[in-house]
């Protein structure tokens, strides 16, 4: 049987090619320059457990999760326009809650979004990661990360429960690669 070209099927050549490319995954409709709060997990490349491990329910972190969590105390004390007020490093991702809220408070002349905070910090661990070699860069994190706009109180007490809880669940957790 031959194959039959697209417009049989109804798609023209640039439908299909418009079909094919990578859509982005933050939703077009949410202005995510808000100031609000903000549940974000990102993956380690290819899901590897470079941050820790979980002993006895708790992480034991490695230099480069270390690294993480200075980035993440650095982005607190220096960054006007957000604040990760809870966190949790996994062994091969992490969870934490962003608070835009603090830049109507500060005169912050650029509104930050979660995109611009999570490509900074991105950007930042991975160059930490690199900066041994001067060869091709290893790629440390997923293209992409989930994001989450926390509505309410409730929602908020549900998701640092979560975070807290997330070491004790590490066997279930749908990230667990042994």
């Amino acid at each position: 049987m031959e194959p039959r070209p697209y417009q049989e099927y109804g798609y023209e050549m640039m439908n299909y090619m418009h079909i094919r490319s990578r859509k982005t995954i933050n939703h077009n409709s949410t202005d995510y320059a808000l100031k609000e709060l903000y549940f974000i997990t990102i993956c380690v490349f290819q899901r590897n457990c470079l941050l820790g491990q979980i002993l006895d329910y708790s992480i034991g972190q490695t230099a480069l999760g270390d690294a993480v969590e200075a980035t993440i105390n650095f982005i607190n004390k220096r960054n006007e326009a957000a604040t990760i007020t809870d966190y949790i490093i996994m062994p091969n991702h992490i969870h934490m809650i962003i608070d835009l809220s603090r830049s109507i408070d500060t005169n912050v002349e650029k509104a930050y979004s979660i995109a611009d905070i999570i490509r900074d910090f991105k950007s930042f661990t991975t160059r930490e990661l690199n900066k041994p070699c001067s060869e091709t860069l290893m790629p440390l994190w997923q293209r992409g990360y989930y994001d989450h706009r926390i509505r309410n109180d409730e929602e908020l007490k549900k998701i640092k429960d979560y975070i807290k809880e997330n070491p004790k669940r590490w066997a279930i957790d749908k990230f667990y690669i042994v």
